[in-house]
């Protein structure tokens, strides 16, 4: 899914749930910040002003806790099940590629898939200047190569590409999106 479309879903979804009464007409559905990303997956510590400067800021924080390899069980990532060249060595989720969403262990504030499945978009930009935006927590694609599974990996594309590892999360909140 692209950001436009995550973006897209959130108005829908608001819109929707504000004409049935479910939702308070001050709530909203949206996408998360990155630094209200970075704290559901357990990252309150994070230097920098930008997505760009805050990217891998965190060299000993996974979605799962700190250490290496993850284990059976905190999520969707390439694993030998997979057949990869750059499977995680003696890892295997069952999934060689998306899994239904709640498969795995919540994270410790009860979040379910803070880490692989697919990457998530985030309302920012890399940078200032940058049009493209931003997606935190790895997906079922990312293997052995540890820094793309750290929780303070970000990675970045154009808001109108989609691809089989881009989802969201929607969040609920009372300050619509903002976004440049």
């Amino acid at each position: 899914v692209s950001w436009t479309d995550a973006m897209s879903f959130c108005q829908w979804l608001s819109d929707r749930e504000h004409a049935s009464g479910a939702l308070p007409s001050n709530e909203f559905y949206r996408l998360p910040s990155d630094l209200e990303w970075s704290y559901a997956a357990g990252l309150s510590d994070e230097r920098g002003l930008t997505p760009e400067l805050r990217d891998m800021g965190v060299l000993d924080v996974y979605p799962w806790g700190r250490e290496w390899p993850p284990r059976k069980g905190t999520g969707n990532y390439t694993g030998e099940e997979t057949g990869s060249d750059v499977a995680i060595t003696g890892f295997n989720d069952g999934f060689p590629y998306t899994s239904p969403v709640g498969s795995f262990k919540p994270n410790d504030k009860g979040l379910f898939d803070m880490g692989g499945n697919t990457w998530e978009w985030v309302l920012e930009t890399w940078n200032p200047k940058a049009r493209s935006r931003v997606l935190r927590g790895a997906s079922w694609f990312q293997g052995s190569l540890q820094l793309s599974l750290l929780a303070s990996c970000r990675v970045h594309s154009m808001p109108d590409r989609e691809t089989d590892n881009y989802g969201f999360r929607v969040i609920r909140t009372s300050a619509p999106a903002k976004t440049r």
